[in-house]
């Protein structure tokens, strides 16, 4: 990731399968399931931790 860049997660409902949002305007077939997406989330913060964890170390050791 670039330094010093915004990055924004947004997750759009029609990304989901149609089996978890009926009520959608354009169903994706095959889309996410539900633990999908929040397996995708905990390794995003599992990531973002990791960073942030590695830079305090870093800058301790500086």
């Amino acid at each position: 990731m670039p330094e010093g860049v915004d990055l924004y997660l947004t997750i759009d409902i029609d990304g989901f399968d149609p089996s978890i949002a009926q009520g959608t305007g354009r169903p994706s077939h095959g889309g996410f399931l539900y633990y999908e997406v929040l397996e995708l989330l905990a390794l995003l913060a599992a990531q973002l931790l990791l960073n942030l964890i590695g830079r305090i170390l870093h800058a301790r050791n500086a």
